[in-house]
C-alpha cells in the first residue's frame, strides 16, 4: 500500500519544495528598477509643491552613474516649464531592500552651508597671498553651487564672486563626493573675472 502512495507522496514533497524556494527565493531587482526609485522620489517632492507630471513636468528616464554592492547613484533629469535640472539620488540597500537614501542636491546645499566660514578664510588667504596685504572686499562674496557627474562620480563646485580692489573676482573650489562625505578635489582657484554667463 505505502508503495503505490510513494510517486504521490515524493512528487507532493518535491512540488511543495519548489514552491517554497519560489518563495523564498526572490530574483534581484534589475538595475533600471532600483534606479526608478528616484523617480518615485522626484514625483513626491514635485507633488508637494503642486506641480503635476506631464503638465508642469516631464522627467528622462533615470540614469545610473555609478553602482556598487550596496549602493547606486542616480541621476534625473526634470524637464519642465519653469525648470530644467539634473537631479541626483544616492540609493543603499539595507537589509536586502534598496532605498532612497539622500538627495545629493539638498546634501551638498548643507555642506556648503557648514562650509561657508573655511570657505571664505581660504578665499581671504589667497588674496592676501596674491597682493601681499589684507583683501578689502566691498561686499560679502556671492555663493553659488552646482552638482555635476564626472569620471563615473559626483562632483560638487562651490564659487564666490567678489568684488575687491583689483575689481571683480571669482574663487573656485571643487569636492568629490565619496562614501556619503564631501572631499576636497585640491585647494581652491582664483580669477581675476568672474565668466560671463
Amino acid at each position: 500500500m505505502w508503495k503505490r502512495r510513494l510517486p504521490i507522496v515524493l512528487g507532493a514533497v518535491v512540488l511543495l519544495g519548489a514552491i517554497g524556494l519560489v518563495w523564498v527565493w526572490k530574483p534581484p531587482r534589475s538595475e533600471e528598477e532600483i534606479a526608478r526609485l528616484a523617480l518615485e522620489r522626484v514625483r513626491e517632492n514635485r507633488a508637494k509643491l503642486g506641480r503635476e507630471e506631464g503638465r508642469d513636468y516631464t522627467l528622462d528616464p533615470p540614469r545610473v552613474v555609478r553602482r556598487d554592492d550596496g549602493e547606486m547613484i542616480v541621476a534625473v533629469a526634470i524637464r519642465g516649464t519653469e525648470e530644467n535640472r539634473l537631479e541626483y539620488y544616492q540609493l543603499s540597500r539595507r537589509d536586502g531592500t534598496w532605498q532612497v537614501d539622500r538627495d545629493l542636491f539638498l546634501h551638498f546645499e548643507l555642506f556648503v552651508k557648514e562650509e561657508m566660514s573655511e570657505l571664505t578664510r581660504r578665499l581671504y588667504q589667497r588674496l592676501a597671498e596674491r597682493f601681499q596685504a589684507a583683501p578689502e572686499l566691498k561686499e560679502s562674496p556671492r555663493v553659488g553651487f552646482q552638482i555635476v557627474d564626472e569620471q563615473g562620480g559626483i562632483l560638487g563646485k562651490i564659487s564666490l564672486e567678489f568684488v575687491e580692489r583689483g575689481g571683480p573676482g571669482l574663487y573656485v573650489e571643487y569636492f568629490r563626493y565619496e562614501k556619503g562625505s564631501w572631499i576636497s578635489e585640491g585647494s581652491g582657484q582664483l580669477f581675476d573675472t568672474p565668466p560671463r554667463r
